[in-house]
């Protein structure tokens, strides 16, 4: 697990914005990706699995926003988004397996949610994710497309309107 050093004092907890276009930032977020879609590959029980084969390079060229999660100065969770100004269109979220169950998805997600000056929000999971459905769910994420890939792995939108202020 990768150590970033972004914030000049650090706290035990923290969310910050990540700066992709830097190396080291984008190979720990690449890092962070491998081991959690990794983990969502076996739960699938999928060898091939799309979010698996894309490069730090990838990652570093995107115009997507990431944030990251923090415990002290370990990177614990990503979010990667974009918007076109009316919705929030989450691209990618992933939590280190050893976070898990911690509460660390739920703190980054509400807090993209609420920084979010957009009017819905939408992401995308595999259909036999339960987990992470269920985890959308909670903040109001239902369910308003589903399809199957190239590879056979079935895939379901979900989508939340968002409070406006």
């Amino acid at each position: 697990m990768f150590k970033l050093k972004v914030c000049i004092v650090p706290r035990r907890k923290h969310i910050c914005r990540l700066n992709q276009a830097d190396a080291s930032v984008s190979r720990a977020i690449w890092t962070l990706y491998q081991s959690a879609y990794q983990s969502e590959a076996e739960l699938l029980g999928v060898e091939d699995f799309a979010p698996l084969n894309r490069s730090c390079e990838e990652i570093q060229t995107t115009p997507s926003a990431f944030n990251g999660f923090f415990e002290i100065d370990s990177l614990a969770a990503v979010s990667e988004a974009h918007t076109d100004g009316t919705c929030l269109s989450i691209d990618g979220f992933a939590v280190y397996p050893r976070f898990y169950r911690k509460g660390i998805g739920s703190e980054l997600l509400r807090y993209i949610l609420d920084e979010s000056s957009c009017r819905s929000a939408v992401v995308e999971t595999a259909a036999a994710n339960e987990p992470a459905i269920c985890f959308y769910a909670r903040f109001g994420f239902t369910e308003i497309d589903r399809w199957e890939t190239a590879e056979g792995i079935q895939l379901v939108r979900l989508g939340a309107n968002l409070p406006s202020d």
